[in-house]
């Protein structure tokens, strides 16, 4: 009997809630298409924003098939005018490193001869070289001189006149030369600075571009999301509808019995072989506890030997 209660009440169980979803899944049904036929509605205009949006803004439309093209070029001019900065504050060093040596033109010639390998510079090594040979020739021959003539010779006067002469031209080959390094460095540095100033140009027009797409990218993205949220919306909508529309029975709870009830095929009270293994045992350690007991209170003498040792 306790059987058979059991099945009637899982039947009863699933019998009553059928019937009760089955009264209130039709409303259920009608609610979720009004639902989604309202939501498809917004999902059609979120689509149609989405579009006329790209549509407005062809940049974005860009950007979102090649990537942040507008960073990849921001970054890329950063790189050249980090570059271009580098060269301008390089040649401006130049520049006034060479205009503090105009005076010295011996240390102009040795930093020179350590930027040469640029390959920018104006030497006249062959001219002034000539013309240092020939002054050390003609300081030869004045000492030469000095050992056969008098000072006041004529020869002597006319030997320090050419010196003089030669040695007034390798000034002015000098000056002339530094003259040269300096403008050299000074188109150099004013190149530089020029090439500077318009990658700072390009720069800025580039940055404010890209802030520019930023923020139409990020209209964007709030009108997609938008529109992926409605469209999730609305899928799950279909599939609360499909799964309602599965069977005649719309609605019904989906119930599995596990396993049915059934009568026991033997009592279970009382377990006659467990209790008759825990009286067995308890009453076996009872007697040989008993009968320890006893022998250790027996005080009878039972031979001679027991009398003599006691």
């Amino acid at each position: 009997e306790a059987a058979q209660v059991v099945n009637a009440v899982v039947d009863a169980y699933i019998t009553y809630h059928a019937t009760r979803k089955r009264s209130t899944s039709g409303e259920v049904l009608k609610i979720l298409q009004a639902e989604k036929t309202k939501r498809g509605a917004e999902l059609t205009a979120k689509l149609k924003a989405t579009v006329d949006f790209k549509k407005d803004n062809p940049a974005v439309a860009l950007e979102g098939s090649q990537g942040n093209v507008s960073v990849e070029e921001l970054r890329r001019l950063f790189e050249l005018l980090t570059q271009a900065r580098l060269a301008t504050i390089e040649s401006e060093s130049v520049y006034e490193f060479t205009k503090g040596m105009i005076g010295d033109p011996v240390k102009l010639q040795q930093f020179i001869e350590a930027q040469r390998a640029m390959g920018v510079y104006i030497t006249r090594d062959s001219e002034r070289t000539e013309l240092r040979s020939k002054l050390d020739q003609l300081e030869d021959q004045l000492a030469d001189c000095l050992r056969q003539l008098t000072p006041g010779h004529p020869a002597m006067t006319a030997l320090k006149t050419q010196i003089a002469n030669v040695k007034a031209q390798i000034t002015n080959l000098d000056e002339q030369f530094a003259q040269a390094q300096l403008a050299v460095a000074q188109q150099q540095y004013l190149a530089a600075k020029q090439k500077q100033d318009l990658i700072d140009s390009y720069y800025e027009q580039q940055r404010q571009d890209a802030i520019d797409l930023n923020q139409q990218l990020a209209q964007y993205q709030l009108l997609e999301s938008e529109y992926e949220q409605t469209k999730k919306l609305s899928d799950i909508l279909d599939d609360r509808i499909k799964e309602l529309n599965v069977t005649e029975d719309v609605g019904a709870l989906n119930i599995s019995i596990l396993e049915y009830a059934r009568p026991a095929d033997k009592p279970s009270e009382p377990q006659k072989s467990r209790y008759l293994a825990i009286a067995l045992g308890r009453g076996l350690m009872l007697g040989g506890g008993i009968g320890l007991l006893r022998d250790f209170m027996d005080q009878t003498l039972r031979s001679a030997e027991e009398i003599s040792a006691v």
